[in-house]
């Protein structure tokens, strides 16, 4: 309608018809884009606002986690000070079975892991650009890599210091592998460490040779205490390592959900 109205016009040479038809044409561009402008920045701010608020869902959700990871640690620092004290006082048979179950706890480690599901959905389909603040899309990058970080240095203390060092020590000194019993321990695991029935606890894993625990029949002064004492020592150090990190992890998320709620109560004023 509007084409054949400026061919008419054209060939009427009213130039000032045609100039008026062509005003109205931009003016039509225009308003379109700036529609399906203001449509797409609606869209966007909808969009960055539910990022923002799962992702601090998932912050809220790694700080239980974290928390657990330095009750976890915190507890095997505990445990560790504990079952010295057992051996410093003078080890005998009826601290043995004791001092094995703490020594066997203190062969298990807990395995970090915080990833966000929200930042590795931005980050595949590439929407990390509907994060208008520089700074705070740069925060929440920055955060996802030192997150990984701390996960990888926990888990290798883990593996080289836990795994290797003392679980290899208690098997080459044939300390038999027993389950913690709450009643001769005195205490309970912790609620996330709760993984084997109350049926089972207290039992001996049978070794796989007919010899005697070691803990039962060495004497106060052999050898095998003093070697049991520095390997305490040193797994009651790595717990410490591992609460320092996950307590840099805590302190970095507390840090990143202010940030972005500071970002979200500006944007709401």
């Amino acid at each position: 309608m509007l084409l054949r109205r400026v061919t008419e016009h054209v060939k009427a040479q009213n130039w000032l018809a045609v100039g008026l038809d062509f005003i109205i044409v931009v003016m039509g561009v225009f308003m379109g884009i700036q529609v399906s402008n203001w449509n797409q920045s609606v869209f966007d701010q909808k969009s960055e606002t539910d990022y923002l608020e799962q992702l601090q869902r998932d912050l809220q959700d790694t700080q239980l986690e974290v928390r657990e990871q330095i009750a976890f640690e915190q507890f095997h620092i505990d445990l560790a000070d504990a079952v010295f004290e057992m051996i410093s006082v003078g080890p005998t048979a009826d601290k043995g079975l004791q001092i094995g179950m703490g020594l066997t706890e203190l062969g298990a480690r807990r395995t970090l892991k915080v990833e966000s599901p929200t930042f590795l959905e931005m980050q595949g389909a590439g929407n990390l650009g509907i994060i208008s603040d520089q700074n705070l899309r740069a925060a929440i990058i920055s955060y996802s890599f030192y997150t990984r970080r701390l996960e990888s240095a926990i888990d290798k203390n883990n593996e080289f210091y836990i795994d290797k060092a003392f679980n290899d020590f208690a098997r080459n000194a044939g300390i038999q592998f027993r389950l913690w019993d709450d009643s001769l321990m005195g205490q309970q695991l912790p609620r996330t460490m709760q993984l084997i029935s109350e049926s089972d606890q207290g039992k001996t894993i049978p070794p796989l040779f007919n010899v005697d625990d070691i803990l039962m029949t060495s004497p106060p002064d052999a050898k095998i205490w003093n070697e049991i004492v520095q390997q305490i020592s040193w797994r009651a150090g790595i717990s410490r390592a591992n609460e320092g990190l996950a307590q840099q992890l805590m302190d970095a998320t507390l840090e990143l959900d202010a940030k972005i709620t500071q970002y979200r109560d500006g944007e709401r004023r």
